[in-house]
């Protein structure tokens, strides 16, 4: 996975989802908003991974002054009640989620983001029926910063006088005489 830049929270969600689906099989992974307006019971089709932004705050600028969040996140681990063991098959899906999300930087780079804090997994949500479906919740903060890179570029620096001493306990370090240029091939 390459490192992308991170310009806005969507970008968080994106690199979260598209991680999610490299490291798990069988998933579908969607907004926690979008879930239900669908056909009902579309959890009950199999696992599914709903990603919430609960909240953010504002956070401390990063040291090339981007502007600093904390987000509150969870990953909705959804199973369909029609599944043998639904509830438990959650519980499963809950733990192999909290493994990826544990130093997860979700394939962004480690100058915009931390890795995760707070992490833990807990019962969620559910829904009883036919269409019904059993869930867990992987919650966790992440620091994150956004937007390019407010620090000035380091100026190229150029024609660096180089020099070169033997090694000799007698030389005067001081005095110029005793350096000569490097000659670069």
């Amino acid at each position: 996975m390459s490192f992308r830049p991170l310009s806005q929270p969507s970008d968080l969600f994106d690199a979260i989802a598209e991680v999610l689906l490299e490291r798990i099989n069988d998933i579908t992974v969607d907004n926690y908003d979008d879930f239900g307006s669908a056909e009902p019971g579309r959890a009950g089709a199999g696992a599914e991974i709903l990603v919430e932004f609960e909240r953010t705050t504002p956070a401390d600028r990063s040291p090339d002054g981007r502007y600093g969040y904390e987000y509150a996140i969870t990953l909705h681990c959804v199973v369909g009640r029609h599944r043998h063991r639904a509830a438990l098959e959650a519980v499963n899906l809950a733990a192999v989620v909290q493994r990826v999300a544990t130093d997860a930087l979700w394939g962004l780079p480690v100058d915009q983001v931390k890795r995760p804090e707070q992490l833990r997994a807990e019962p969620s949500f559910f829904k009883e029926g036919a269409h019904g479906y059993d869930a867990w919740g992987v919650s966790f903060t992440q620091y994150v910063a956004l937007g390019p890179s407010l620090a000035p570029e380091d100026p190229v620096t150029v024609g660096m006088p180089q020099a070169a001493w033997k090694v000799d306990n007698d030389i005067d370090v001081d005095d110029e005489a005793n350096y000569q240029p490097l000659v670069n091939d």
